[in-house]
C-alpha cells in the first residue's frame, strides 16, 4: 500500500508527489525532499548542486528504511550515495535503521585542476560538507546543507511521521543533534571516503568504506581520529581501480587498520559457510565470475553494493563476541575443528568459543 500523507505539487493535468510512504507488513519505506522539510536547505549551483528535476527525479529526495518485525540492534545506518532499495531493505530485515540523507555533495569535479592535487584540498572539503562548518575557502557551504544538519532534520521528521519506527532513539533528549554513537557511516567510493574524513572529526559507531576511502594523494587519514581504528571497515574488489592502484591500502594504513589483521583475500582465510554463499549469491546476481576479494581486518565485500550482506553479517558476530573479525573466524574454525576435544561443560558454541577466544586473542 502507497501513502502520500503530505504535501503535493499541482500542475495541469498533473500531480507530483514529493512525499512517500510505502508499507509491506512491518518495513516502512519513507521518502521526503530535504528541501521540503527544511526550510533553510539551499542550493549551490556553484558546485552542481541543486534540487531540480533530472532524469524524472528530483535531486534532493531522501529515503529512510525500518523494519518494525524484526528485533531493532538501536544503530542507524547513515547510507552516503544513491539509495538501493535491495541493500537498505536487506539491513533493514536486520534490524538496523536506515536514512539516506541528501547533502551539499556534489563538488568533486569543481575542484580547480591547481589545488586538486595537492594533498591539503580535497579532505577539507569532504569536512564543510559533512559539517556545514568553514573548513575550506574553495567551497561555500552552510551548515543548513552539511550532512550532519541534513540528517538531523531528515530523522526529526521521520520521528514524527513514522513514531512507530521511533526514530527518536538517535536524537538527544533536546532533539538537537544525532546520537552519533548509534550511527554507522558507509557508503561507496565518494561516499566511504566522506564518511572516514568525517569520522576523523566526530567520534561515530563504525565506518563501513566500500572501495575507499579515496583521497590518494592527501593526508587526513593519518590525522589523529575521534573514532578508534577499530571502527573503521575497509572492503573493495581486487580487481578496482582503486585496488590495484594502491589507492585503497594506502588508506587503510594510514588509518591504522594494519594492527588489526594482516591483508588476505576471502580465498586466504577459512570463511563461514554463510559468509561464501552470501559472497557467490551477490556474485551471481552482478553477473560477475567469482573472483578473490581484497579484505583488511577481516571483512569482506564486492565491488558493488549488494555485498554488504555478508560484511553485516561478519561485522555483527564479531562485535558480539568483542573481538577482532579476523580473530572471530579463527576461533570459529578452531571450534569446528576442536568441539570434541573441549569439557563437556563447554560443549555449546558459546562456551567453546569463549574458551578459545582466550586462546587467540
Amino acid at each position: 500500500m502507497r501513502l502520500f500523507p503530505l504535501k503535493l505539487f499541482f500542475l495541469p493535468g498533473i500531480i507530483l508527489s514529493s512525499t512517500g510512504t510505502e508499507e509491506r507488513g512491518g518495513k516502512v519505506e519513507l521518502s521526503v525532499r530535504a528541501s521540503e522539510i527544511n526550510p533553510d536547505a539551499s542550493e549551490h549551483p556553484e558546485i552542481n548542486y541543486t534540487f531540480a528535476k533530472a532524469k524524472g527525479k528530483f535531486q534532493d529526495m531522501q529515503h529512510a528504511i525500518v523494519d518494525t518485525r524484526v528485533p531493532p540492534r538501536d544503530h542507524l545506518v547513515i547510507w552516503l550515495m544513491s539509495y538501493n532499495a535491495e541493500l537498505s531493505e536487506y539491513l533493514a530485515g536486520l534490524g538496523l535503521h536506515l536514512i539516506q540523507p541528501h547533502y551539499a555533495n556534489r563538488w568533486f569535479s569543481t575542484v580547480p585542476k591547481e589545488t586538486h592535487d595537492t594533498g591539503e584540498c580535497l579532505g577539507n572539503i569532504r569536512l564543510e560538507a559533512a559539517t556545514g562548518q568553514d573548513h575550506s575557502a574553495l567551497v561555500d557551504i552552510p551548515k543548513a546543507d552539511g550532512l550532519v544538519a541534513r540528517s538531523l532534520t531528515f530523522v526529526k521528521w521521520l520521528a514524527k511521521e513514522n513514531p512507530q519506527g521511533k526514530w527518536e532513539r538517535f536524537l538527544n533528549p533536546k532533539q538537537t543533534g544525532l546520537l552519533w554513537y548509534k550511527v554507522i557511516l558507509a557508503g561507496s567510493s565518494h561516499g566511504s571516503t566522506t564518511s572516514a574524513r568525517f569520522a576523523k572529526h566526530q567520534k561515530v559507531a563504525r565506518v563501513v568504506a566500500f572501495a575507499g576511502p579515496r583521497d590518494q594523494l592527501e593526508s587526513w587519514q593519518s590525522l589523529p581520529s575521534a573514532t578508534p581504528a577499530n571502527r573503521y571497515f575497509g572492503f573493495t574488489h581486487v580487481l578496482d581501480k582503486g585496488w590495484t592502484a594502491k589507492h585503497y591500502c594506502r588508506s587503510w594504513e594510514m588509518l591504522g587498520l594494519a594492527k588489526f589483521g594482516a591483508l588476505g583475500t576471502s580465498n586466504s582465510l577459512p570463511l563461514p559457510t554463510e559468509i561464501q554463499d552470501a559472497l557467490s549469491q551477490t556474485l551471481r546476481s552482478m553477473e560477475m565470475q567469482t573472483k578473490p576479494m581484497a579484505l583488511w581486518y577481516g571483512e569482506i565485500v564486492g565491488r558493488r553494493l549488494g555485498s554488504i550482506c555478508s560484511l553485516i553479517r561478519l561485522m555483527m558476530w564479531a562485535r558480539r563476541w568483542s573481538m577482532t573479525p579476523i580473530a572471530w573466524l579463527r576461533a570459529r574454525s578452531l571450534c569446528r575443528s576442536l568441539r570434541t576435544s573441549l569439557p563437556a561443560a563447554k560443549s555449546s558454541h558459546g562456551a567453546r568459543f569463549r574458551c578459545l577466544k582466550k586462546m587467540i586473542v
